[in-house]
């Protein structure tokens, strides 16, 4: 089930972090601390649909959160949005702080997870975020439908599973623990 204002505190976590961002910094950095929860506990933190898409692999979403999207959210969602975050210019947004209501449905390891990832890529632009998310197994599966005119593939939830480098940080078998987790098989 999707957890819109989990993902809104979430991204808002980001922005009290990082400053002002642009919407391609915020998924990308999103979809990252949701890949490291999932390989490191075995959920996801916002329990979003993950989609390949041109620039990399997003949160459904967190995207249609940014792009306050009323066909998928509800007013009060949308209203909760407008109070966490401001929208400083088409793509850009920062933290509302007329609004400093305590995050209530972000999870503590969720905001660990959003630590860890703003800590190793909160200081890169959306573009070498893009460029990184490229590099991704579960999105170069699908790099030649999108390079030929399909705009969107969604991901299996088991494929986002998928370390490249030490930048995550989670033993290998630890990983596997948590997919078994997550498929139930624990």
């Amino acid at each position: 089930m999707l957890e819109p204002k989990i993902t809104i505190e979430a991204i808002r976590y980001i922005l009290e972090d990082c400053g002002e961002c642009d919407k391609l910094k915020i998924i990308k950095l999103l979809y990252f601390a949701d890949k490291y929860h999932l390989m490191k506990y075995g959920q996801s933190i916002t329990n979003d649909r993950h989609i390949a898409m041109e620039h990399g692999p997003v949160n459904s979403l967190a995207l249609d959160i940014l792009c306050f999207n009323d066909l998928v959210l509800h007013e009060d969602e949308i209203n909760y949005t407008y109070k966490l975050l401001k929208q400083t210019g088409k793509y850009t947004f920062i933290a509302n702080i007329e609004f400093t209501k305590k995050l209530n449905y972000l999870s503590e390891s969720g905001k660990e997870a959003l630590d860890y990832i703003i800590q190793r890529f909160g200081k890169m632009s959306g573009f070498k975020l893009t460029d990184y998310a490229h590099r991704l197994p579960e999105w170069k599966q699908y790099k030649e439908l999108l390079q030929g005119g399909i705009r969107s593939k969604a991901i299996k939830t088991i494929d986002v599973f998928s370390p490249i480098d030490d930048n995550f940080d989670i033993p290998e078998d630890h990983i596997e623990e948590s997919k078994e987790l997550f498929s139930g098989k624990l």
